[in-house]
């Protein structure tokens, strides 16, 4: 089924990992099904037809796209966070973002019909593990010098005395 559009389970809505989560939670929900497949497999008279997800585990939404959309980059991790978080979406593999082409990709699953439930599969989004090029870590990385302030003032002193 090309998507013109979102399927979505009245029992989706309804449940409590939906109520969990915030406006822009929900629109990247939202986005993120959006780019599922779906292929509806007919079923005996009298039944609803069967939806499965081709490309489940294959979905892929990036940062980049996700700025292109005026979500910032926190909003767009924060959101992915609360989705696997309340069981609505899991990260199928864990992209690189220094390596071209290595993206996340997104699956959706059932853990959802169980949050707050003490049988609910608790799962929370990897940290990334990588290594960050940040200045703390520039920072932290640095030799630190054994001077002190009043070592440089003494220094100031002596040289102005000639």
């Amino acid at each position: 089924m090309a998507a013109n559009g979102i399927y979505l389970e009245r029992e989706l809505y309804k449940s409590e990992a939906f109520k969990k989560l915030s406006k822009a939670q929900v629109e990247i929900l939202f986005l993120l099904m959006e780019r599922r497949i779906i292929n509806k497999q007919k079923t005996p008279k009298g039944k609803r037809d069967k939806k499965n997800i081709i490309n489940n585990g294959e979905i892929i939404f990036t940062y980049k796209e996700a700025e292109k959309l005026k979500y910032s980059r926190r909003t767009f991790a924060n959101a992915i966070s609360r989705l696997v978080e309340v069981g609505l979406v899991d990260i199928a593999h864990l992209g690189n973002g220094s390596i071209k082409g290595d993206c996340s990709k997104y699956g959706f699953y059932d853990r959802w019909k169980k949050y707050g439930r003490p049988d609910f599969v608790k799962k929370k989004r990897d940290k990334d593990s990588r290594r960050s090029h940040s200045f703390d870590d520039y920072n932290k990385s640095r030799k630190k010098r054994d001077v002190k302030p009043i070592d440089i003032i003494q220094n100031l002193d002596e040289a102005a005395s000639f």
